[in-house]
């Protein structure tokens, strides 16, 4: 089998053709002999019947004129023809037979011969079985010899079953001689076909060999062959020119982003499925300080030796998903590293996509402008203190004018408490910014955190006459998280909620934990934020003016009572610090609530 499948083509296509015209004329000759056997067969069956249906007119009149003679005549017939015949009596002994004596034969009137069983009920039946005596197959007819309306005897006749190749053997020799016959032409055709395709195939072959190898100048030139083999050339040659062009466009394009890449200020590395580096730009060497030559066609373990970057890949591997983490390099410089799993479905050999980002500069910006808020802060401490002590003083000792002096001392008094709610505030989002500030890990029961959120603001709601419910599924279930920056969140959260809700209000804390996030949520029913100011709510200062707030305002802080603007900024830069994400949810009018999902792992 391997030798026939070496050859060419135009062998493989003769001799399949053979083989097929063999498969075909054996099939053929099959069916043709199986129909022929069964018109045999069925044939031999009527002759039969017909000749015993004249014996019966012959031993009717024998049985009731000569009944002694029977045997003798049984046995003239048989030399005559090459049918056995058997009478039978109305008891079933055998009156005469053409090969046997009849004093030797046992009763048929038996079951086990249906022919003779069927006939004694007056039909005529036939039946092919197997005869111990012959050695070979007998179909047996049998027809009931009818006197006066009922069975006077049984004649039957007996002949051996033989096949059409037994019987009639020229038949035999004719289908022989065809299928030869058949044959012959059969490969002379099969000559001519293959020739016939092997040439201008052959042509095809060499010119698809050379354009496999690059050779799109050459056209391919077909001088003899079908119609079919004109138009296989003829989309061959255009295949050919398409591409030649699409080479030459991917050329191009690859050249121009090879070009895009290498001059990026960001750094980025193309990882295949092995973790092979197939592809980085100078910005990538320079930000880890790596030459090029160390990184392409390596395993980036072997190539790039440190582990945040290593494990950044690893996680974007294990969980097929994007993974954006912070490092400080060895040097001092912070690289942001985000690290993409490419997943396009086609054949594109880029598994993992990493890109870094130089944020020494970024980082040492925001350093400075938190410098400055402490500073301020703490420089605004000690006038914020003399402010209070005078005031306490004043209240203490009063005035002349009662009045003028009450309302001197409540504008002191309100404002005094928004330059301390603005310096806690500056203090408290400076803390959650801070780069140098490493989360702390501490075991908390929910129901302790439950516990926390109702004695710091019930009574504080109490006092603006609103419900303020906790619903807290589990409270015996513990989570490790820094409990300094979820208190800060639950405060901020909860004393926009108070201030800016109405009287008659309600507001709803909801801890719920599950198997991978602990879900903070804190809904109240106050004025609402209307939606074009839902992306800005978080940012420092920003308030909602007052024309759109009215008494209660919003609860990013623009009030009327002086809020700092801060307190949803907190929120966010302490949910980040400790890897949540926070979504906003609020209509003018219906309220506004804030979910936190913290991750527990």
């Amino acid at each position: 089998m391997r030798f026939f499948y070496a050859k060419s083509f135009f062998i493989r296509l003769f001799f399949s053709t053979l083989i097929l015209a063999i498969v075909m004329v054996i099939a053929v000759n099959l069916i043709i002999y199986e129909q022929l056997n069964l018109n045999y067969q069925e044939r031999s069956k009527q002759n039969q019947e017909q000749y015993t249906r004249l014996l019966l007119k012959y031993f009717t009149n024998a049985m009731a004129e000569h009944p002694a003679e029977i045997d003798r005549e049984c046995k003239n017939l048989s030399s005559e023809t090459r049918y056995r015949v058997t009478v039978i009596a109305a008891d079933g002994s055998v009156l005469g037979d053409s090969l046997v004596s009849p004093e030797s034969m046992e009763n048929h009137k038996t079951p086990n011969r249906p022919e003779v069983w069927n006939a004694f009920n007056k039909e005529m039946h036939s039946d092919i079985r197997h005869s111990s005596t012959m050695e070979v197959d007998f179909r047996y007819c049998a027809v009931p010899v009818i006197v006066d309306g009922r069975v006077a005897g049984i004649v039957r006749t007996a002949m051996p079953v033989v096949t059409i190749a037994q019987g009639e053997g020229v038949i035999r020799q004719i289908l022989l001689w065809a299928s030869v016959a058949t044959l012959i032409m059969s490969a002379g055709l099969g000559l001519l076909i293959s020739w016939l395709w092997n040439r201008p195939l052959k042509e095809i072959t060499l010119a698809a060999r050379r354009l496999a190898g690059g050779e799109l100048d050459q056209k391919i030139h077909i001088t003899a062959g079908t119609k079919e083999l004109s138009q296989l050339a003829g989309s061959l040659n255009e295949m050919r020119e398409k591409l030649a062009g699409k080479i030459s466009q991917i050329t191009s394009q690859r050249e121009n982003l090879h070009a895009v890449v290498e001059n990026l200020a960001e750094g980025v590395i193309a990882l295949d499925y092995d973790d092979r580096i197939i592809q980085l730009n100078a910005a990538a060497c320079r930000l880890i300080g790596i030459p090029v030559a160390a990184c392409l066609d390596r395993i980036l373990q072997n190539a790039v030796r440190i582990p945040d970057i290593l494990d950044a890949v690893s996680r974007s591997r294990t969980h097929n998903e994007s993974v954006r983490t912070q490092i400080r390099l060895d040097n001092g410089n912070i690289l942001d590293v985000q690290v993409y799993s490419v997943h396009d479905g086609g054949d594109n050999d880029i598994a993992v996509l990493i890109v870094l980002r130089d944020m020494t500069e970024a980082e040492k910006m925001t350093a400075i402008k938190s410098q400055f808020v402490a500073n301020a802060s703490h420089e605004l401490r000690t006038p914020l203190a003399t402010i209070r002590a005078a005031v306490d003083s004043l209240k203490l000792e009063g005035a002349g004018d009662a009045s003028m002096f009450e309302r001197l001392l409540d504008i002191l008094d309100r404002h005094t408490r928004r330059l301390e709610d603005m310096t806690n505030d500056l203090l408290d989002l400076h803390m959650v910014e801070s780069s140098g500030r490493l989360s702390r890990r501490d075991s908390v029961a929910l129901g302790r955190l439950r516990d926390w959120v109702l004695n710091n603001f019930a009574s504080k709601a109490d006092e603006k006459k609103i419900s303020l419910a906790v619903k807290c599924s589990s409270p015996e279930f513990v989570f490790s998280t820094d409990l300094t920056l979820v208190h800060l969140i639950l405060q901020n959260l909860l004393t926009n909620s108070i201030k800016f809700t109405p009287a008659d209000g309600a507001i709803t804390c909801t801890l719920i934990p599950d198997e991978d996030f602990l879900l903070m949520r804190v809904a109240d029913t106050g004025c609402g934020i209307p939606p074009e100011f839902h992306d800005r709510v978080f940012e420092r200062f920003f308030q909602v003016s007052a024309s759109r707030s009215r008494d209660n305002g919003n609860i990013s802080g623009g009030h009327q009572n002086g809020g700092t603007g801060l307190g949803l900024s907190i929120v966010k830069h302490a949910a980040m610090k400790l890897g949540a994400t926070i979504s906003l949810e609020s209509e003018p009018g219906r309220g506004t609530s804030i979910t936190i999902q913290l991750p527990l792992r």
